[in-house]
């Protein structure tokens, strides 16, 4: 199997190499990690032939794998449906599924490389919706709480910021904003396009702040891809993290969810979710210490999910004046 590299800031994301090859000889398999990333051009894609001649693609765009494709042919001297048939052993049955991960490790691995492959394509640069139809004006209705009650300059964290858009951007207008995501492309483009906020390649599980810090915490459609085990004490965490008074945008799941996508949004990587039902979720936080002032559905094509708005309730003072003293009658009853 030869693999040949393709710029992806040069790619388009057609997927045209796996959609119009009679053989499917080429496949889109991005990179599981993409370590030390600082910009799009520093993402690249591989693209596996699977034959046993080998490619020389030496001007990648969003033709190459077509090119590409074209050189394979020549070089192999078969036409595609003849390499199809031919004696020469390939691999033609298709891939198995993922199987649903067995450790946090193994699910956050496939959460970090399906954004990796379809973060453009769940969101291009400029869109105003992202692929599911979600769009920017619903961004601002779901924070126009934050916009009401917290003063300029106040401290947000957005977790799962993605690539910034819209949400960072929106918040980064009036507040001190810092995003944190798993995926290396993600924080890569939230950098370039939201330079006024701060961005943090980290796992949200793990990320720290200082306890009474935040004037509020923004997650929306993030905790979903967390293991389950991890969510109730991410969510007591942010609980500490908020001051008195500070507010949740939470995004979670409507109805009990656990499992895998193969080829998410066709971009050749799976997608991982796990979530627990709106009540549960509203449980946990009413447990933890936060009043629930909003509950709503959000409505998809294909799915719904739960929107909750939550404020940390302000600690009871632990100081107590003088014990009032029993008033007796005259008369004492034993």
């Amino acid at each position: 199997m030869v693999q040949v590299d393709i710029d992806v800031a040069k790619c388009t994301g057609c997927a045209h190499c796996r959609d119009v090859c009679p053989v499917n000889v080429f496949e889109l398999r991005p990179r599981d990690q993409f370590p030390d990333v600082t910009d799009d051009a520093a993402v690249a894609a591989k693209f596996q032939f699977r034959g046993e001649k080998s490619i020389a693609v030496t001007d990648p765009s969003a033709s190459c794998a077509r090119r590409a494709s074209s050189s394979a042919k020549g070089s192999a001297s078969l036409s595609p449906m003849t390499r199809a048939t031919s004696t020469t052993r390939r691999t033609s049955r298709p891939a198995r599924p993922p199987r649903v991960p067995r450790s946090s490790k193994q699910a956050k691995a496939l959460v970090r490389a399906g954004w990796n492959a379809a973060s453009t394509r769940y969101r291009p640069d400029g869109a105003d919706r992202t692929v599911f139809g979600l769009t920017t004006t619903q961004s601002r209705e779901w924070l126009a709480p934050l916009f009401a009650r917290l003063p300029n300059g106040a401290r947000v964290v957005d977790l799962g910021c993605g690539c910034g858009l819209p949400t960072a951007r929106q918040l980064a207008s009036r507040f001190d904003v810092t995003g944190v995501d798993l995926s290396d492309v993600q924080i890569a483009r939230a950098r370039r396009l939201v330079p006024q906020a701060r961005f943090r390649r980290a796992d949200m599980s793990r990320v720290r702040f200082e306890a009474g810090s935040l004037s509020a915490v923004v997650a929306l459609y993030s905790l979903i891809h967390l293991p389950l085990a991890e969510q109730r004490p991410l969510l007591a965490r942010i609980h500490r993290w908020l001051r008195p008074g500070g507010l949740l945008v939470l995004i979670a799941g409507d109805e009990r969810y656990r499992g895998i996508e193969p080829n998410w949004l066709r971009s050749g990587a799976p997608m991982y979710w796990d979530h627990a039902d709106a009540g549960t979720y509203r449980r946990w936080l009413e447990e933890l210490g936060f009043v629930v002032e909003q509950q709503a559905v959000v409505r998809e094509p294909d799915a719904q999910h739960a929107r909750f708005l939550a404020r940390r309730v302000p600690a009871r003072t632990s100081r107590r004046g003088p014990r009032a003293q029993p008033r007796h009658s005259g008369s004492v009853r034993r």
